[in-house]
């Protein structure tokens, strides 16, 4: 199935309608949230979701759309050390590279994928502020995918806009990143 993506606003509309990137990024998360939704039931695939610092808007977001039930599993926001550990069974010798690691994130994917036995799982672990953590700066994100395939995973850098617009920022790097893999897997 080839996804059609909706029209989203342009620069144009945020100038002339005044709208602020929030409802920008809102509403691109909210076509990429349906799009992933319209792909994954085609393909009759379900997914999860483990989160640090998007803090439950990965799920949020894709189980705000209708239908969700039918491929959306499992959503886990393991925000510190010991949660990581106890509620997504990452070893120590992993967390301890530090949260804001490839190694995490891809252990966060892989073992919520394994827990909830999903064709697919999506991961974020890193900063989004207001401060920096582990020195990294705000708005320094791993995110992995846990694919039938593989996995991959992707670090993201962006301006500090501020904590929620970060969230989104990042929430919307990750679903674009999924999106792309269901209606173009790599060969």
């Amino acid at each position: 199935m080839q996804h059609r993506r909706r029209p989203l606003l342009s620069c144009t509309d945020l100038k002339r309608n005044s709208i602020t990137m929030s409802d920008y990024l809102r509403t691109t998360i909210h076509n990429t949230a349906q799009a992933i939704g319209e792909q994954l039931q085609f393909m009759q695939a379900t997914i999860s979701t483990a989160e640090s610092c998007t803090g439950g808007m990965l799920a949020s977001s894709l189980c705000a759309v209708a239908g969700a039930s039918g491929w959306f599993d499992t959503g886990i926001i393991a925000y510190t050390y010991e949660s990581k550990q106890k509620h997504l069974g990452i070893a120590p010798d992993i967390l301890n590279q530090g949260l804001v690691t490839q190694a995490t994130a891809e252990a966060m994917a892989t073992n919520i994928c394994k827990i909830s036995e999903t064709s697919y799982a999506l991961s974020t672990t890193g900063v989004c502020g207001p401060s920096e953590s582990e020195g990294y700066p705000p708005c320094h994100v791993w995110i992995a995918i846990v694919t039938p395939s593989g996995i991959q995973s992707r670090l993201i850098k962006s301006e500090d806009r501020g904590r929620e617009e970060n969230i989104l920022t990042v929430t919307l790097a990750a679903l674009e990143l999924l999106l792309q893999h269901l209606t173009n897997p790599p060969s």
